[in-house]
Formats: C-alpha cells, sequence, structure tokens
C-alpha cells in the first residue's frame, strides 16, 4: 500500500515541476487534469475500509478536478484564443527552480514534524506541502494565464 500511494504521490510532485516549467496552457492544463485524477485515485489506495463513500468521494474527485474543472480552463481557453501564456510574472526557469527548492524543502521540513507512526514511512505530508508551494508559485507567476 505505501509503494503504490508514494508512487502517485512522487507522480503528483513531479507533475508540479511539469506544470511550473511548461509555457503551453494545454500542456499546464492536462498535467493539472492528470494530477487530479492521481489526487482522487489515493483515497481508495490509502488502506483503509474501501466504503461507497470513499468511492463517491474518489468518483467525485476525479470528475470534478479530472474532466470538469479541465474542460471548463480549454473552453474559456479557446474563447480567448490564447495557447501561450505571453508574460508571467516569474519566468518559468525561476519558478522551476523554486518549485525544486520548495520540493527538497517540504521533503526536508516533513522529517521534522511529530506525525503518527502510520504516516511516517509515506510521502503524503511532503507531498502536499509540495503541492501547497506549487500552487502559490503557478497563482502568483501565472496571473495573467488567461486573459
Amino acid at each position: 500500500m505505501n509503494a503504490n500511494l508514494n508512487l502517485l504521490i512522487g507522480l503528483a510532485m513531479g507533475l508540479n515541476l511539469i506544470s511550473l516549467g511548461t509555457s503551453r496552457l494545454p500542456a499546464l492544463i492536462r498535467a493539472m487534469s492528470a494530477q487530479g485524477v492521481i489526487l482522487g485515485v489515493m483515497p481508495v489506495l490509502m488502506g483503509h475500509d474501501l466504503d461507497w463513500r470513499v468511492v463517491l468521494i474518489a468518483l467525485a474527485t476525479i470528475a470534478g478536478k479530472g474532466i470538469v474543472i479541465p474542460s471548463l480552463l480549454r473552453r474559456a481557453m479557446r474563447t480567448v484564443q490564447s495557447d501561450r501564456e505571453l508574460d508571467p510574472l516569474i519566468g518559468f526557469v525561476p519558478s522551476l527552480l523554486l518549485g525544486a527548492g520548495g520540493t527538497i524543502a517540504a521533503l526536508a521540513l516533513a522529517h521534522l514534524l511529530p506525525l503518527l507512526p502510520e504516516h511516517a514511512g509515506t510521502l503524503l505530508v511532503p507531498g502536499a506541502l509540495a503541492t501547497v508551494l506549487t500552487g502559490f508559485i503557478l497563482l502568483i507567476g501565472r496571473a495573467k494565464a488567461i486573459s
């Protein structure tokens, strides 16, 4: 269970770096859509009792973050006829370096936090910290993505 969960979290963190390093909006939307699907699958693999509510939440997350939101973003992108971000506030290389440094810092910081024993061997906390940091960098650096 931990190996599959850590693999999915590692893929999500890799998609974070891909999203920071791309200048094409369709690639960014695809990366975030794939990350939404990965995050939707995670509750099923967490190892708890597989209840119908967990499956419902997983399916709703996959549908919302993996299908609905990306399709709305693609439609908005077609409406403004934009394929590439013109002028990011933070350049692509600096944002990628910030994201990589933040991911490394999240991995180092997670070992210092008092975690429950069942969460100590997973990448749940560092993955969450790295994803939040990546989201902040994207919000600040790509403020004029579709305008």
